[in-house]
């Protein structure tokens, strides 16, 4: 009873204070598209055959790069949901533009990291190049709105250390083409692999503000736009990770209500209330609600949801839903895209059911609209 009522005391608190709203808007943000996490289910087989327990995480069971079957599916889902404006249902796809060159950096004996923009990944590990082309597709109907999640969803520094040391595992996964799985690496440590933001002195501060500059420009030039927002990877980022996005033209922060904050290899926490800015004007959107349906089968996530989603609307919030892009994919296992589509459509079609006055917007969006109304 008492850790359900602390539950409910911290849904609403998260929606008391903040910019507000009377209109019922619900985002929908989706981190890590375009980054390989499991290339393969024979790269998954092999590790878990070498006694990496790939199968007891779900971004390693779930999650791999999407392909045309799986945006063909999201599509039309997506588009076969209209707010009360008649627009289709949006994604905002945060993006991560670049994956290791690994075949490269083998060559350089690990000394050295070397990057392929995501579209080149497209064509070397599925051979799809239509992939992209549904893309250009998705954001010309207005459903598939891609922002930025950064260079690689790697802490680089980390990992090419533990590659030159000899590090059995990292050396496993490498050999079958990715870097995130299981490890007791950094155990009792807030670090991990996927922590690519998580700066812990001035060389890594360096090199985070290059990759980030770097990771604009891919976008620019891969999408013919730039990105007014952006979430960091693990919700990790410090004030030099803000100045830098700054210096690109990011004008909104995607996260939850709490900033993590890189000390060491630990973490301190900052909190941001919806719609409030830093010192560079840049605004913190914070996400309120989660259907992470794959990350844990057993949570009732609709229910939760509905929750959270009507507890935003009474306080005059958006509903900014959080559902990364294993949720979506069907390449290691079919049935995870089906049924997690067949989920969300339910989800929409009930709150819609209790505030048929919804609007459906993207994350820059939001943003340009709580720009407006100041």
């Amino acid at each position: 009873m008492i850790k359900k009522t602390l539950k409910e005391f911290s849904i609403i608190s998260q929606n008391i204070f903040g910019w507000r709203t009377n209109k019922k808007i619900l985002v929908i943000e989706s981190d890590d598209w375009g980054s390989i996490r499991m290339p393969s289910k024979k790269a998954f087989d092999n590790l878990l055959t070498n006694g990496i327990a790939v199968d007891k995480c779900p971004y390693n069971s779930n999650d791999s790069l999407e392909t045309s079957e799986d945006l063909e599916a999201l599509f039309e889902t997506f588009s076969s949901i209209k707010d009360c404006k008649g627009n289709s249902l949006k994604l905002t796809a945060n993006t991560i533009v670049a994956n290791p060159d690994f075949e490269t950096i083998k060559k350089n004996k690990f000394t050295e990291y070397f990057f392929e923009d995501f579209v080149t990944t497209y064509n070397r590990l599925t051979g799809d190049p239509s992939a992209f082309d549904l893309i250009r597709q998705g954001i010309s109907a207005g459903i598939y709105i891609p922002q930025l999640h950064g260079r690689e969803h790697l802490h680089v520094k980390a990992w090419l250390k533990a590659l030159q040391k000899g590090d059995r595992e990292t050396l496993l996964a490498f050999d079958q083409g990715l870097w995130g799985f299981p490890t007791t690496r950094f155990k009792g440590t807030k670090m991990n692999f996927s922590t690519a933001l998580h700066i812990r002195n001035k060389e890594e501060e360096a090199f985070a503000r290059i990759s980030i500059k770097e990771a604009a420009l891919m976008f620019e030039d891969i999408f013919g736009f730039k990105s007014e927002s952006f979430i960091a990877p693990r919700y990790i980022w410090n004030e030099a990770v803000e100045d830098e996005l700054n210096n690109c033209g990011v004008k909104y922060i995607q996260g939850k209500i709490i900033q993590q904050i890189p000390q060491g290899n630990e973490l301190k926490t900052k909190i941001h209330f919806q719609g409030s800015k830093n010192k560079l004007n840049q605004i913190y959107l914070n996400r309120n609600v989660f259907f992470e349906l794959t990350q844990n089968k057993k949570f009732p996530w609709e229910k939760d949801a509905l929750k959270r989603i009507n507890v935003a609307f009474n306080w005059g919030k958006p509903a900014i839903i959080s559902m990364h892009r294993l949720n979506f994919m069907g390449g290691l296992d079919q049935l995870n895209r089906k049924n997690n589509l067949f989920a969300l459509k339910q989800l929409i079609s009930k709150v819609q059911n209790i505030h048929p006055d919804i609007i459906f917007m993207s994350t820059d969006e939001l943003g340009k609209l709580i720009n407006n109304e100041r």
